[in-house]
């Protein structure tokens, strides 16, 4: 397998991105940098769950305090006249993503179940 050299030097920082709880508690235990995304208080709330969690491993908290430093919060900012008129457009937005992924993931199941039924009826000649 070929893979090309990273240009810089040394290689560019890597960012897991954590979602649950569980996810969080198992990056903290690593002591590595991260992505938090989500509404402030989720994610406030997270990045003191992998400051407990970092400190509970063992990392000092000089390595902590470098950890934070090199990791970065995502989040969505809707500017509009209004907060209203910004959270009504945030929320269309939102729920517009929300339906394209189901949508997605309908899609995903249905191949998966007809991949099965085919590879089903290829083992078992008789079922045909």
């Amino acid at each position: 397998m070929l893979r090309s050299r990273s240009f810089t030097q040394p290689h560019p920082l890597l960012l897991r991105a954590v979602g649950s709880e569980a996810s969080t508690i198992k990056l903290a235990k690593t002591g590595r940098p991260f992505l938090l995304a989500g509404p402030a208080e989720i994610a406030l709330a997270r990045a003191e769950l992998i400051r407990r969690t970092m400190r509970e491993s063992g990392f000092t908290e000089a390595h902590i305090d470098r950890a934070f430093a090199q990791s970065w919060v995502w989040q969505h900012v809707v500017v509009a006249e209004s907060d209203r008129e910004a959270h009504e457009r945030g929320m269309a937005q939102m729920e517009h993503v929300h339906a394209v992924s189901q949508q997605a993931q309908q899609a995903q199941q249905q191949a998966a179940q007809q991949a099965m039924q085919q590879a089903s009826t290829q083992q078992n000649p008789q079922k045909v």
